[in-house]
């Protein structure tokens, strides 16, 4: 039995199995906290650049007067309504003038035509980007996120920022175009108010 234990025993051998496990042992902790020692400052800075994106795109948000949009654009619709039951109610036609003037004048609701809803999608979106792009601060601080599934993340929300952005600017433009619009045509307006009405009173 002492033979065959010394035959399978090299106690030479199994010295230095026993010297590779141990240099072995650092190189794995290395290898399965290699987070620990990455950087993300980077990747922090530009998500931290992406909030302040997004909480100036929402300041320009809730300075846009939705009260004054909704209402000249129910102006808009009540003038054309009234001439539309003018000119049925007393057999009146309008000119080729007067026809493409009140499409133009329609025209200028186009650009916010669901405005309402769009808002409400808006207000969501601003909120949701926010709390993504939070999460995601906080996931790279603690260092959770590989580099690889770090920058996946910031491409997508890179993304959004940028939709977001877009949606906002068109609300922005459209707004303007109405309200730039409706004042600079409200002389015209009035004024073919008048020759539709002095027509079906004859």
């Amino acid at each position: 039995m002492e033979l065959l234990f010394l035959k399978f025993y090299n106690p030479m051998l199994d010295a230095k199995s026993l010297r590779t496990s141990l240099l072995a042992l650092p190189l794995l902790f290395l290898l399965t906290q290699c987070n620990t020692f990455t950087s993300y400052k980077a990747e922090v800075s530009t998500v931290d650049s992406l909030l302040t994106e997004v909480k100036k795109m929402e300041e320009r948000f809730n300075n846009l007067d939705f009260t004054t949009i909704s209402t000249v654009k129910e102006t808009v619709f009540l003038e054309l309504d009234s001439v539309t039951n003018i000119c049925k109610n007393n057999d009146v036609a309008l000119t080729k003038e007067e026809a493409i003037f009140f499409g133009r004048y329609k025209g200028i609701t186009k650009p916010v035509k669901k405005v309402d809803k769009d808002r409400g999608m808006l207000i969501h979106e601003l909120e949701f980007t926010q709390k993504q792009l939070g999460n995601l601060k906080t996931d790279l601080d603690k260092k959770a996120l590989s580099k690889e599934e770090a920058a996946k993340f910031i491409a997508d929300e890179k993304m959004a920022v940028k939709t977001l952005e877009k949606s906002i600017s068109n609300l922005e433009r459209g707004s303007d175009i109405l309200l730039t619009k409706f004042k600079q045509m409200r002389g015209e307006v009035n004024g073919h108010f008048k020759t539709i009405l002095e027509r079906a009173e004859k």
